[in-house]
């Protein structure tokens, strides 16, 4: 019998977006075509950038997704433009903290916009005619408050020294302020706006955040920069970190009914893994070989994904195998978690996205809940299913996000099948072998000469799932170097748990048992059904035992099973 040491590799694994064909039917629309579609209130909105972001200040953010992306969140304005429902639709300029579009003179020269009541600070103060005024103002302190658009100092009536730059400096040197207060003014709720020419589009420069408020008690000069201080639906959750972001919360003393379109479904924006996805993306790359600086040093997780790669392949291609093929998306069993409109949609979808990484066992496996979690995100956006070519299972973005690895590693079980095969070696007996255990760095396990009973088969993968959990703990990375796995190991009924900790219920447990068993792992051949090129371990007894001319493995497995459940068959034979 060839025996083989099985030692914890580098894990890589991939995952392959099913997308609509550009010239398919549009029976899956995209996320952007959907996403102003009906909703509903509750869940956790993951927003993944390729850069970070550079300002959240409302009156030094540029970039226009910074600017929607603020004022949907936190920062109203006075005016904005409305969601829109699909391509092509033109938003419409609507009211948001103000009561209209604003009111303007005959001659454009003059703007009126009087602010709602009921718009309050996160706080519970209320949104004020002289917060609006002093967030305006900043934009004219032009030492401090950098990188924002100057339209405020192009619009209003305020003298201009001979360099072309403005006479009033903002309000932290307060030089020209007469001059600001002559071209802004507040009466009550009501802010008026005099213009140095007449502006028939004002209103909709004050969908801008730079015409947005801000509290003047809360103004930290250029150290605001991400200190978010606010007013829409939602406020930010501790600190924001340039490289990793942070997590927004609704805000309770956002008023819907002061709002006219924003509906801020989600619970909260932002999760841990997807912060960290955005530290990794956002960080330079490191030339290969040159030491980590100490900042590198101090960031836990910045090589938790050692490499990554996007490719886009023809569902069908024009020579050589496909990567998916036909009679696997049309398996029942391996289609089983798709709703009846994802199963329809299966033929107009004529376009893989391959998303491959590698990664080390290290910190729970991070390295693939971040993969997981931007394979959810690219599915989520793109309106793909997502197929795994380890378990050949393909999910609706929503079924994988609900079965994607926990952090605690509780969830092992949903992670790997558990597949039936004929047993050749025992005639009709059965044998089971997990699939996807390359994503973790291990060989898959296989355990064989299994009764057909199903109360047996249960506990057998039981078993499997909780072997499994047991060698993604084994084969974690410590310094570096993969773990090697001793000749025997020693299963726990507590291991087996730990793979179903993210489900209800407990498995079944025998007071006189040990609950425990020593076993063995041992490479078989290669078999059509195996993942290519990925080895398979048949579970058997310790080399002591299992060397022996006269061992009995049918009997050693079924007492393996009953040392560690009990037996399956109330009134069965106790463990030996």
């Amino acid at each position: 019998m060839k025996r083989t040491r099985i030692v914890a590799v580098l894990a890589t694994t991939m995952g392959l977006a099913l997308a609509v064909s550009a010239c398919g039917s549009n029976t899956t629309p995209s996320a952007s075509t959907s996403a102003a579609g009906p909703g509903s209130a509750g869940g956790t909105l993951s927003i993944l950038s390729g850069t970070a972001t550079e300002h959240w200040d409302p009156q030094r953010v540029y970039v226009g997704v910074n600017i929607a992306s603020g004022n949907r969140m936190f920062s109203r304005t006075l005016t904005t433009f409305s969601p829109v429902a699909k391509d092509g639709e033109v938003p419409e300029l609507v009211a948001d903290a103000a009561t209209d579009t604003g009111t303007a003179s005959a001659d454009a020269k003059e703007w009126k916009f009087t602010i709602k009541d009921g718009v309050k600070w996160e706080d519970g103060k209320a949104v004020t005619c002289e917060d609006f005024k002093y967030g305006i103002s900043r934009t004219f302190a032009v030492e401090v408050i950098t990188g924002g658009p100057n339209y405020a100092i192009q619009y209003l009536d305020i003298p201009k020294n001979k360099d072309g730059s403005s006479a009033y400096a903002g309000p932290y040197k307060k030089t020209g302020q007469d001059a600001y207060d002559k071209a802004v003014t507040c009466d009550g709720t009501t802010i008026t706006f005099k213009m140095a020419a007449p502006a028939g589009d004002f209103n909709m420069a004050a969908t801008m955040t730079a015409f947005g408020a801000f509290r003047a008690d809360k103004d930290l000069g250029d150290k605001s920069n991400y200190a978010i201080f606010s007013n829409g639906p939602y406020k930010l959750e501790g600190t924001w970190s340039a490289n990793k972001g942070g997590t927004f919360v609704r805000n309770d003393q956002w008023d819907p009914k002061t709002d006219g379109f924003r509906k801020a479904f989600p619970d909260n924006l932002e999760d841990d893994e997807v912060q960290l996805l955005l530290g990794l993306v956002a960080r330079p790359i490191r030339e290969f070989g040159a030491p980590p600086t100490a900042s590198e040093e101090l960031e836990e997780g910045a090589e938790d994904l050692l490499g990554f790669a996007v490719e886009a392949h023809a569902r069908t291609p024009t020579s050589g195998p496909a990567l998916i093929e036909s009679k696997v998306l049309a398996d029942p069993d391996l289609t089983r978690e798709l709703t009846p409109e994802e199963r329809a949609s299966l033929p107009t979808r004529g376009t893989l996205l391959v998303l491959r990484a590698q990664y080390r066992n290290q910190h729970g496996v991070r390295g693939l809940r971040l993969l997981q979690t931007l394979t959810r995100l690219v599915a989520t956006q793109r309106g793909a299913l997502i197929h795994d070519p380890d378990t050949l299972e393909t999910h609706g973005p929503a079924a994988f996000a609900a079965r994607r690895l926990q952090t605690s590693l509780g969830n092992v079980a949903d992670q790997i099948p558990v597949v039936p095969f004929p047993d050749p070696r025992h005639t009709g007996r059965f044998r089971l072998a997990t699939r996807g255990m390359r994503r973790f760095g291990s060989v898959d396990l296989e355990l064989d000469g299994l009764p057909g009973e199903l109360p047996t088969l249960q506990h057998a993968t039981f078993f499997l799932h909780g072997l499994a959990r047991m060698m993604i703990d084994l084969g974690e990375f410590e310094d570096g170097f993969a773990a090697e796995l001793p000749p025997t190991l020693t299963l726990h009924h507590s291991d087996c748990a730990a793979a179903y900790a993210g489900r209800p219920g407990d498995l079944p447990r025998c007071k006189d048992c040990p609950e425990s068993v020593d076993l063995h792992l041992v490479e078989r051949a290669a078999e059509p059904q195996d993942a290519i090129s990925h080895v398979v371990a048949r579970v058997v007894a310790p080399r002591p035992r299992s060397d022996q001319r006269t061992h009995d493995h049918l009997q050693w497995v079924q007492d393996a099973l009953t040392r560690v459940f009990g037996s399956p068959i109330p009134g069965g034979p106790a463990p030996i």
